[in-house]
C-alpha cells in the first residue's frame, strides 16, 4: 500500500491508500480489456440503464497506456483507466452531481478494491504451452496401461474358472 495517512475531509484518501505502492505497466490492449472486464461486472450494479456502453468501450484511451514513464499516477496506467471507468459509469447512471465528490469516491474506491483483489496487479507468469501431440501420447500411454490392467484381471479370471471347471469336471466325472 501506498505510504500516504488517509486524510478524513478528502475523499479520494481511502482510494489513494488502496492502490499498492509499486502499480505494474498497463498496455493499451490490457486497458482495453480491463476496462470492458469493469465495465461489465460493475455498470448494472451501480445503476447504469441496461444496454448503455461507455463511448471508449471499443477503442480503449490512449492515455490509459504506461509502458514508459510513471505508472503510479492519474496521468497514465491503472490509476487513470479505474478513475476514468468510474467516472463514465457514475455519468451513464446520471449519479454525478460533481465531478469529484463522495459518490465518485467511493465507486472508484469499489473499482480499485476489484482490481487489486483479483490480482489483475500482480505479475503474469508466462507458461508454456503443452504440445497437443504430447498430451495425446500421454492418453494413449494412460488407455494401454488400463487396458493391459483389464487384460491381466481377465487372464486371472479365466485361470480362477479353469480351475473350478476342472475341479466340477473331477467331480462329477464329466
Amino acid at each position: 500500500m501506498t505510504t500516504e495517512t488517509p486524510d478524513a475531509g478528502d475523499p479520494y484518501a481511502a482510494v489513494n491508500a488502496a492502490w499498492p505502492a509499486d502499480v505494474p505497466t498497463l498496455t493499451i490492449e490490457d486497458a482495453g480489456k480491463a476496462a470492458r472486464k469493469l465495465w461489465r461486472t460493475f455498470a448494472t450494479r451501480e445503476g447504469v440503464p441496461p444496454g448503455a456502453k461507455p463511448y471508449s468501450y471499443h477503442e480503449p484511451r490512449r492515455c490509459w497506456g504506461s509502458t514508459s514513464g510513471t505508472r503510479n499516477s492519474l496521468r497514465a496506467g491503472w490509476r487513470r483507466m479505474v478513475h476514468d471507468v468510474s467516472h463514465i459509469m457514475s455519468s451513464k447512471a446520471n449519479r454525478l452531481r460533481k465531478n469529484h465528490g463522495a459518490i465518485h469516491a467511493e465507486l472508484e474506491l469499489r473499482l480499485v478494491q476489484y482490481v487489486v483483489s483479483n490480482g489483475w496487479l500482480s505479475p503474469k507468469v508466462d507458461t508454456p504451452k503443452d504440445d497437443p501431440r504430447q498430451e495425446r501420447y500421454q492418453r494413449v500411454l494412460a488407455s494401454i496401461d488400463r487396458w493391459e490392467r483389464k487384460q491381466r484381471r481377465a487372464e486371472t479370471a479365466l485361470r480362477k474358472l479353469a480351475r473350478q471347471r476342472r475341479y466340477y469336471e473331477k467331480e462329477l466325472s464329466v
